[in-house]
């Protein structure tokens, strides 16, 4: 080891140790230390000053590393420390981790979603992480499917190997479960990795598809051996509970069985966007995915078409329970049933003109939908946001639907209506429609929440425009149904011909954004399901995508639409 090297980081250590010695000094003084934890701090002191006692004084009149090895590698007095834990973690069934992509120096961003209370056999913590630079099917895709899932578990849980859904603050999760008692089971979740001590039956379970079954868990099992950054001084296990909910870089030191082994360290917006690019490059272009699936693949994926037949799924967005969960002998006047006490149904009346009694937690959904243009049909379009050289946002350029929107946002921004809009009083639900604020010209707009890191970090997505911005809490307000009669104006787009070089090049963006941002242009409809595929077309008629083929900021692509023929995905 060099000595310069050694030193410095000999030095940061120490200041570590000071530090927790520090802290660890004003929690005696609040008298909360168990008389479990005193014994083992003071075990540890005894170690501590066994080891370290010695060497200074020996290091004060000598530099004989052979002194110092000796004293490192055999301690007087060593005093065994047993690393603190909690209540072990249940062993679970059917917990899929897909580790063999993973090789020892791979680097990559991850997200660190939970971690354990206990640690390993080397006393180093456990942590979960979802890791975001993987290719394949993405977290954030699945979790979006999910939602729309709505076969419930009719019976109990007769295995602790079956994958099932559960909704978690109105988020319906994958999990696996193991019985604790009569009354409750260990629940994990399968795509955070937490544990949960829950009554399964009070809360919304639902049946999922092989498809959902089969997926390995999004979580991933880590060990944390060594993290780095240049602001924090604590203890590994104080550096995860800095990094929840964060992102971080990592590098594998090795694959287990079951788990990873681990560095972290800070990561820059500019180190997530070279690994994520680097990533990318390396995905198949043919791939399947949720974006090349057909109509009737999805709908089977989904588990209930767009187009549903269901009146009440169609209307409301979920299936009313009430017929399953109330009880129909029930007599208001008498205010029970025949059955007594041995009926396990809800007693409460139905409402006079029939309608549901059940709610959803938050909105997801509205009533009404942008129709899909017929294949090989030219539309007018304006552009409203550029995300990449091959996808863009746009509106409709028909009179009706101009004046229509422009209706909606006067409406929106109305005093008449701002007054009554409720403040969210609470975290905004993924996909929760809500109405939000700009920071940039003050009026408020449709909005779907996207990510909520924080109360002052919260990403949504403009419904009526096509991009993200971040808000805080006091920015966004519940939605209302009133302004559930105008489909989502946004129209989302891919030039069918065009494919990204890379994934960040500002200079083809600039490209399409002057020639297409904010004027009418024509779109020829090579495929009508979301997005649009389509050709893009200038005032004389000339291919866009052409031309950016043409100036090297764009590589061609063959676009892969529906076949007439037993409706087969095939290149155009």
């Amino acid at each position: 080891m060099d000595d310069d090297y050694g030193i410095k980081f000999l030095e940061s250590l120490i200041t570590k140790i000071k530090s927790v010695l520090d802290t660890m000094q004003l929690t005696l003084k609040t008298n909360t230390v168990s008389l479990t934890e005193m014994v083992i701090m003071i075990n540890s002191a005894h170690t501590f000053l066994n080891i370290w006692e010695p060497l200074a004084k020996t290091c004060a009149r000598t530099d004989d590393e052979a002194v110092l090895y000796q004293h490192v590698m055999n301690p007087v007095n060593e005093v065994s420390v047993d690393i603190p834990k909690v209540e072990n973690v249940p062993a679970f069934e059917n917990l899929f981790y897909q580790l063999d992509r993973y090789k020892p120096n791979v680097t990559g961003v991850c997200h660190v979603t939970h971690i354990e209370e206990s640690f390993d056999r080397n006393g180093q913590p456990i942590f979960y992480m979802i890791d975001q630079t993987m290719d394949g099917i993405r977290m954030a895709e699945i979790i979006k499917t999910l939602q729309n899932i709505t076969s419930e578990l009719q019976t109990p849980l007769d295995s602790c190997s079956t994958v099932f859904g559960i909704e978690i603050d109105g988020v319906i999760l994958r999990a696996v479960h193991t019985v604790a008692d009569e009354s409750f089971s260990f629940v994990k979740l399968l795509d955070t990795g937490e544990v949960l001590k829950i009554n399964l039956r009070e809360m919304k379970l639902y049946e999922l598809s092989p498809f959902y079954a089969k997926l390995p868990a999004f979580a991933l099992k880590c060990v944390l051996v060594d993290f780095q950054t240049d602001s924090f001084t604590g203890t590994p296990r104080e550096y995860l509970q800095w990094s929840l909910y964060e992102t971080r870089k990592y590098q594998i030191f090795d694959v287990g069985s079951d788990q990873l082994l681990v560095s972290l360290k800070t990561c820059s917006p500019l180190d997530r966007e070279l690994l994520v690019e680097e990533t990318l490059q390396k995905k198949n272009e043919y791939k399947i995915s949720l974006d090349t699936l057909d109509r009737e693949q999805l709908d089977a994926l989904y588990e209930e078409t767009t187009g549903t037949s269901n009146a009440m799924k169609a209307v409301l967005g979920y299936v009313p329970k009430d017929d399953s969960r109330i009880c129909p002998f029930y007599d208001s006047e008498t205010e029970r049933c025949f059955k007594g006490s041995h009926c396990k149904k809800e007693h409460v009346a139905k409402l006079i003109d029939g309608w549901t009694r059940d709610t959803v937690l938050h909105k997801i959904q509205i009533r009404t939908a942008i129709e899909h243009p017929q294949i090989g049909s030219e539309q007018v379009v304006v552009p409203t946001f550029v995300v990449h050289v091959d996808e863009f946002y746009a509106h409709m350029t028909q009179k009706d639907a101009i004046e229509d929107f422009n209706n909606l946002q006067n409406k929106l921004n109305s005093y008449e209506f701002k007054r009554n809009y409720k403040i969210l009083d609470h975290e905004p639900h993924f996909r929760e429609l809500v109405f939000a604020k700009s920071g940039d010209d003050g009026l408020w707009y449709r909005a779907e929440v996207q990510e909520f890191y924080s109360s002052d970090r919260i990403i949504v997505f403009l419904v009526d425009f096509g991009n993200h911005e971040t808000m805080r809490l006091e920015q966004l307000r519940e939605w209302d149904d009133q302004f559930d009669y105008l489909p989502f104006q946004a129209i989302h787009c891919r030039l069918a011909n065009v494919k990204r070089l890379r994934e960040r090049h500002p200079e083809a963006v600039i490209q399409l954004r002057n020639a297409i941002l904010n004027k009418p242009i024509v779109v020829r409809v090579i495929d009508n399901f979301d997005p649009w595929e389509v050709v893009v077309l200038d005032q004389d008629g000339n291919d866009i995508g052409e031309f950016l083929i043409m100036t090297k900021l764009a590589a061609r692509r063959n676009p892969v639409v529906m076949s007439n023929v037993e409706n087969n995905l095939v290149p155009l």
